[in-house]
Formats: structure tokens, sequence, C-alpha cells
């Protein structure tokens, strides 16, 4: 017996995509949210998660999140400084977005950076929110990912119950041992699941 294989979506067809992804910007997305169901990526990278719920989903799809521009992410967004960030909490405040999902940055939560030659560590379990006595550079390194680390926490609560949501992140970064991350898990019905990205 052949094995069975699960069918893949085509990908949309253009006017499925405007349809269904109505702005490519959040410059063009309107202050009043429109009725969902809505998917939203932040810190999307290349939003390549984006376009797969645009293929193989029927939700629509709002503009991804992300500093930097790529085929799928037109318009730079520094969610840390951005005038578009209070419609975005506007938006994931109205329910219309079902799902939403971080890939928050998980580069200073790193424990891959060992006293070992490479990237010094910059964290530690005893220091979850940075070492001491860290050089001024990798100090506003640090500074930063926490400060992401905060706004995906904040984002998410921002969410009326119901929302799905999803943060990504190695399973042995530091990030899941912040008081943060452990917040989601016990008062946001957070359940962590272990895949295998290779």
């Amino acid at each position: 017996m052949e094995p069975v294989q699960a069918p893949v979506n085509e990908a949309p067809n253009s006017a499925e995509v405007q349809e269904r992804m109505p702005w490519q910007t959040w410059s063009e997305v309107p202050e009043e949210p429109v009725v969902g169901p809505w998917f939203l990526e932040v810190f999307a990278g290349t939003a390549r998660l984006t376009m797969a719920v645009l293929a193989n989903t029927v939700l629509r799809v709002l503009p991804p999140i992300d500093f930097s521009e790529s085929e799928f992410v037109k318009q730079s967004f520094d969610v840390l400084h951005s005038p578009y960030v209070p419609k975005v909490l506007k938006w994931l405040a109205s329910g219309w977005i079902m799902a939403i999902h971080f890939g928050t940055p998980c580069t200073t939560f790193s424990m891959a950076r060992k006293w070992d030659g490479g990237p010094p560590p910059l964290r530690s379990i005893d220091h979850l929110y940075g070492l001491p006595g860290l050089a001024m550079r990798d100090a506003q390194k640090v500074h930063e990912g926490n400060a992401f680390l905060r706004l995906t926490a904040t984002w998410i609560r921002a969410c009326p119950s119901g929302t799905l949501w999803s943060l990504e992140n190695p399973a042995s970064s530091m990030l899941w041992q912040t008081t943060e991350a452990q917040g989601l898990v016990t008062d946001c019905g957070g359940v962590l699941h272990l895949f295998d990205a290779c």
C-alpha cells in the first residue's frame, strides 16, 4: 500500500491575496479595526509564516511586522518607536485578530553564547536581564532584548481571551526563565510545546 500524503494547498491567486491581505503596510491599515478573523505575525523576519497562513488557511492577513524590509515585509516597523503601535494595540483589543505569532529575537537570551572565543554570554540564569559590568554596546543589546520581551508580553496580554497566540524561541533560550514568559504561562493560559525546527 502506498503511503498517503497530505494535500498541499496551492498558493492563492492574486485576486485572493488582495481579498485576504488588503493592505501591504501598517500605514495603509485603517485606524478602526475591520471584521476578521485576522492573523498577525510580529518579529516576522521574512514573513514565511504569514505566507503559509495565507496559502493554507482561510484567515485574512495583516501586514507582517519586522524592522527589516523583505519581499513580504514592505515597510520597516520599529516596534519600540513606530507611530503605528497604538493602531496595532487597538486592533489587538478589538478581538478581530484571531491568531498572532511572535518570533521574538532570541539573540541575547541564547545559551549558545559561551566563553569559548565566540560571542560572549550577555545573561545567565542568575542574571536573566543582563550580566553586571557589560560593555556599553553589549548593555544596549541586552536593553533592547529586554524591551522586545516586555513588548511581547504586553501585546499578548492586550489580546482578549480566546485569541490564539504563540511565542517562538529556542528550547534552551533563557527567555523562558524570565518573569514575563513565566507569567504568560500562569496568567494567560500559555502551554509550552517543543518543535524540531531542523
